[in-house]
């Protein structure tokens, strides 16, 4: 049996993992798929740059509160990302790696301590 890439689109949209696939099958995935997976907090590092960067913010927001790594975001969409959203991800135990030192001064002290 050979697997399509509707078979493969469905597979992603359902969480699966991108491993499997070869890179010219995950270009093909529509970016719908890509921004619903990406809103799940599912690991981001098998798509392309494009693909990555193409993500709407209100989905990025989403990635980061359901723990996504930022290690996957570019600069700019981890810049544009809300305090507010900072604060959960951080309480959360979310990593200060990428995060700047302005997003970390401005997470309060009792939030910090947690972490």
């Amino acid at each position: 049996m050979k697997i399509t890439q509707e078979d493969i689109n469905q597979y992603v949209a359902n969480g699966g993992s991108l491993r499997h696939f070869k890179i010219k099958q995950i270009q093909a995935i529509p970016q719908e798929i890509v921004n619903q997976y990406a809103a799940n907090g599912w690991y981001l590092g098998s798509f392309t740059n494009g693909q990555k960067e193409a993500i709407p913010q209100e989905f990025i927001n989403q990635y980061v509160l359901n723990g996504g790594d930022l290690g996957d975001l570019a600069k700019e969409q981890i810049q544009a990302i809300p305090q507010e959203i900072f604060y959960q991800y951080v309480a959360n135990g979310g990593s200060l790696v990428r995060i700047t030192k302005e997003q970390i001064q401005a997470i309060p002290q009792e939030i910090i301590n947690q972490y």
